[in-house]
């Protein structure tokens, strides 16, 4: 008896439940769309809320985490076979003019509506802690497609500065001359390069140091340009703390142009570790020495024969 008993549940699970279910598709075809429709009105809130925070990231220079940027595209997706779904389903849903339920209609419909409102649900469903990277905006410079121009001289020192960023011995490299001549150009120019061959994880470029610079607005430059947390509330010290613990663990370049006056390097939060190298410019080769560079460049008025190829 217990074996009939098994072989009949067996019966019932293999055969009348599966028959139950494809039975509760056609009943329940207008309840299953009504609730597809709900959630799809859902996802789309979803959508805009998501839209406007996304609007306020980029507003901000930054960049959109990759996982949602994959949402956002299986999202729109999925609402436009939900809506193609919907579109046409009470025409659908009937036949002979409205006299008679066309089931097989029905069974598809409220299959393939059951089967996407898992779809939309889990979808809705999925929480970002943060939609934004935390990357920074990309410099200027960099967007620009201007060519840096190929003078020898200049050339030359660009591919200098690079062998030593590559040297493990040199951490401070200097380059001055005299204003107007190129140091600035020259410097982003290294900033391309390196950053073509991937030759640091971040690279940083503060422009206008100037004269007693103030050392708070340069570690907050430097600090929103490391993607780093505002630290406009805290004190140098601490604001020193922190980029520290950011660069030295991660290879990294900071660029200091047109540096007038000596200012002490560990105070801003840079220190002397093989993760960091610091470029600076200077038009005074005595302001670049008490800098402490370990290797200098200087960069001259462009010869005669360059000068008539500008």
């Amino acid at each position: 008896m217990d074996i009939l008993i098994t072989v009949a549940g067996k019966i019932a699970e293999y055969a009348v439940v599966p028959i139950i279910r494809q039975g509760g598709y056609i009943i329940h075809c207008k309840s299953n769309l009504h609730m597809l429709q709900t959630r799809l009105d859902e996802l789309k809130a979803t959508r805009g809320r998501m839209q406007n925070d996304i609007v306020a990231v980029e507003r901000r220079g930054e960049t959109i985490q990759p996982d949602v940027v994959l949402w956002m595209t299986e999202r729109d997706k999925i609402i436009g076979k939900v809506e193609e779904l919907l579109e046409d389903d009470q025409a659908k849903m009937e036949c002979l003019h409205g006299f008679c339920p066309n089931l097989r209609t029905r069974h598809q419909l409220s299959r393939k509506s059951t089967k996407l409102l898992e779809v939309v649900v889990e979808m809705n469903g999925r929480v970002f802690p943060s939609i934004a990277c935390g990357g920074r905006a990309e410099e200027v410079f960099l967007v620009s497609a201007k060519d840096y121009g190929e003078f020898d001289s200049r050339i030359s020192t660009v591919n200098g500065i690079i062998d030593e960023l590559k040297n493990l011995d040199t951490n401070k490299i200097g380059v001055y001359g005299i204003g107007g001549v190129g140091k600035t150009t020259l410097a982003e120019e290294v900033v391309r390069q390196v950053i073509k061959d991937g030759l640091f994880e971040d690279v940083v470029m503060v422009r206008d140091v100037k004269e007693n610079p103030d050392i708070g607005r340069l570690q907050i430059e430097i600090a929103e340009k490391l993607g780093m947390s505002a630290l406009e509330s805290q004190s140098v010290a601490e604001k020193a703390r922190q980029i520290c613990g950011r660069i030295k663990n991660k290879k990294t370049l900071v660029v200091l142009d047109d540096i007038w006056s000596f200012f002490d390097l560990k105070v801003v939060g840079l220190p002397d570790v093989a993760t960091c190298k610091i470029l600076m410019t200077s038009r005074s080769r005595e302001v670049s020495n008490k800098m402490g560079v370990q290797k200098e460049f200087q960069l001259a008025i462009l010869g005669e024969k360059e000068s008539w190829s500008i």
